[in-house]
């Protein structure tokens, strides 16, 4: 009888398991490159210079905030601030600093950006409380690494479906190089305004 009420529990375990695996891989549309720039505010490649944490109000309560501060690259799509000839900009995200140094986030697939790192990002539209995030989440949210010319980038969902649909000479699921890459949302974005 013993035995029974184990199997069963460990099927029960089982079972949700898989289910909630199932619900985190299916929760955030899948979009290709073009849906995703095409719901944007902004496209840049930034390296993360400065973190901070607030509080934002939200329905009543407040929520903890992480703004993130990049030195930019190269632009494709938005706005950016200049000083001195650098460009800069902010992006207020739902988190908190703990979550950046642990490496996770109470939210399946939201970016958690490293002060030092070098990404290329796809961010959506800041809503009325400031907040935003990648579109996507972790699809917008792409990694660069290796030498200048020889990057490759990576988004957190490993460019899974990141071409879908679309007639372009790369492969779903593998790095891509990163000068191919940019040109390809140069055209995305000119043919996009």
């Amino acid at each position: 009888m013993r035995a029974l009420r184990f199997t069963a529990m460990f099927i029960a375990v089982a079972l949700l398991a898989l289910t909630s695996s199932s619900v985190n891989a299916t929760s955030v549309l899948q979009m290709n490159l073009a849906q995703m720039i095409n719901n944007s505010e902004k496209v840049f490649v930034g390296t993360v210079v400065d973190l901070s944490e607030s509080r934002i109000a939200v329905g009543g309560g407040e929520v903890p905030a992480v703004t993130y501060t990049f030195r930019v690259g190269d632009t494709f799509k938005g706005s950016y601030e200049e000083e001195k000839g650098v460009k800069f900009t902010t992006v207020t995200m739902l988190g908190t600093i703990k979550n950046v140094k642990e490496g996770k986030h109470p939210i399946v697939d939201f970016p958690l950006l490293r002060f030092g790192e070098e990404y290329l990002l796809v961010v959506g539209h800041a809503g009325s409380t400031g907040l935003t995030t990648t579109v996507g989440l972790g699809q917008g949210n792409f990694t660069l690494s290796g030498e200048d010319g020889d990057k490759v980038a990576l988004n957190a969902a490993s460019n899974v479906g990141l071409f879908t649909g679309m007639s372009v000479g790369f492969t779903d699921g593998v790095a891509v190089p990163y000068p191919e890459l940019a040109a390809l949302i140069r055209d995305i974005v000119g043919g996009a305004e």
